[in-house]
């Protein structure tokens, strides 16, 4: 099975972790993932940067200049919160996620941040809004948006079957939505 489409996320979102799970899962299963993921800040892009807006800018800066780790990247900040439990707050997950993505630390220095981090997070937020998206995560492929949200029996079973699902859900014309209290 392939899985392709636009993936908007934050790090915060215990959702996009677990989502994160079943797309590791199911790619261990045989899944081809094709994802781009797209940093989507709530509420838009802040005059001050928090820790949290800090590394979504890094991961744009990565994502647009250093295209083959931006995955690696992702994979190691999502990690560094959710499972290390590190705070968005330390100055150790930049160069952490940037080492494990074989990037050089000063690849993103502070001052590239608040500049170029900051116009390519606002892109990718306009666009996200205009395409429907207003939660993470949030996958596009074409047509309507697919907004997912979790439990953590998500990560429970079969991730190849979970992705099926949104698989199809994806590929539908729009016209209905599920949804389980």
């Amino acid at each position: 099975m392939d899985f392709a489409g636009r993936l908007y996320y934050d790090f915060l979102s215990a959702d996009v972790w677990r989502f994160f799970q079943v797309l590791i899962a199911a790619q261990q299963e045989g899944a081809k993932l094709g994802l781009e993921w797209k940093a989507f800040p709530a509420g838009g892009v802040p005059d001050s940067f928090d820790g949290h807006t800090r590394l979504l800018a890094a991961a744009e800066i990565v994502r647009t200049d250093a295209v083959m780790n931006h995955g690696a990247f992702v994979a190691a900040v999502l990690t560094a919160v959710h499972a290390e439990r590190m705070s968005v707050e330390s100055d150790e997950i930049i160069p952490l996620a940037l080492q494990l993505a074989q990037l050089d630390e000063s690849f993103v220095v502070a001052d590239q941040l608040v500049t170029h981090g900051r116009v390519h997070l606002e892109a990718s937020y306009d666009e996200a809004t205009t395409l429907g998206v207003d939660a993470v995560p949030t996958v596009y492929r074409h047509g309507p948006v697919v907004a997912i949200r979790t439990t953590a029996a998500v990560t429970a079973g079969s991730g190849l079957r979970r992705l099926e699902m949104i698989n199809s859900m994806l590929d539908d014309d729009g016209l209905w939505e599920l949804r389980k209290p």
